[in-house]
């Protein structure tokens, strides 16, 4: 799984536009309305504003919708584990991680002791870093302050400690994640900018490469996607979740949950929403390299 599904799958941008015009949707049903807008996790100040309409029905609803609440002071225990870095991978893949710890200034010892699932987010996370990126500006971080400001409560569909027991639960703690991540690493620069540059154009067609490039196994797109997705349609579905079936709410997931296989938008739809694609769509000028 590269650096670009990290981006955008929810458990992480740079400006060639004067602002950000990403894809939105709005599902109705009823007297209930959302706007369900992609996030990635991490940014740049140059990613804002939002668009005006997405703003505006931000501060016309009853509450913003998150995968968790970043907002709470929330602080995961993250599970011990006998399976590290150093018991998963090859003696080629260890030789491409040491690399990859020199060029980052991140000590390599300290990574082969990690469990695989932390040491591939260490490495993604340091190298976004590095290029500009922060948590402070991810699309997420954003919405919270505005709504915030607008006094408007959080609703998270799921916990952070949620977030961080499925990863360590992945098979071989998460070695798939790590794999994947060392052999993409040669293009991630290149496609962490076009996804980008993808998000803010609001470019379909460029994300839907983005989509056919997310290269997991079933197993481990179940876990981080699929299964996620329809839990959550079926929160968004129920009158026990939300404060009020009556009104908006604005929902603020990774955009590959709205774009992938099974993904939350056909959920949606599935379950009596009438789905309408928003926003203003234009080329982004890059393209993928993939692995």
């Amino acid at each position: 799984m590269s650096l670009k599904n990290w981006l955008t799958s929810g458990i992480l941008f740079f400006s060639c536009f004067g602002h950000a015009s990403p894809l939105y949707w709005t599902a109705e049903k009823g007297n209930l309305h959302y706007l369900l807008i992609g996030t990635v996790h991490v940014g740049q100040e140059s990613m804002y504003p939002l668009p005006n309409d997405v703003m505006k029905f931000l501060r016309q609803s009853r509450a913003l919708i998150l995968e968790a609440d970043l907002s709470e002071e929330q602080t995961p225990v993250y599970p011990t584990s006998d399976t590290s870095v150093k018991d998963v991978l090859n003696e080629s893949q260890l030789q491409q991680l040491s690399q990859i710890a020199q060029q980052l200034e991140v000590s390599f010892r300290r990574l082969e002791n990690m469990p695989p699932w932390s040491a591939a987010l260490t490495i993604q996370m340091t190298q976004l870093s590095q290029l500009g990126y922060t948590g402070e500006y991810g699309v997420d971080r954003h919405m919270i302050a505005q709504a915030q400001n607008n006094n408007l409560p959080i609703l998270g569909l799921e916990t952070l400690q949620s977030q961080v027991d499925m990863l360590s639960e992945q098979q071989d703690n998460g070695k798939e994640l790590l794999v994947s991540a060392i052999d993409n690493w040669k293009n991630n620069e290149n496609d962490t900018l076009c996804l980008i540059k993808s998000w803010q154009a609001g470019d379909r067609k460029n994300l839907a490469e983005l989509v056919k490039q997310a290269k997991m196994s079933k197993q481990l797109s179940n876990a981080l996607e699929t299964n996620r997705n329809t839990q959550w349609a079926e929160k968004l579905s129920s009158a026990d979740f939300l404060p009020d079936q009556n009104g908006k709410y604005v929902i603020a997931v990774g955009l590959l949950h709205l774009i992938g296989s099974e993904n939350l938008i056909d959920q949606l739809k599935q379950r009596g929403f009438t789905v309408k694609l928003k926003g203003k769509r234009e080329h982004a000028d890059c393209q993928f390299l993939g692995s």
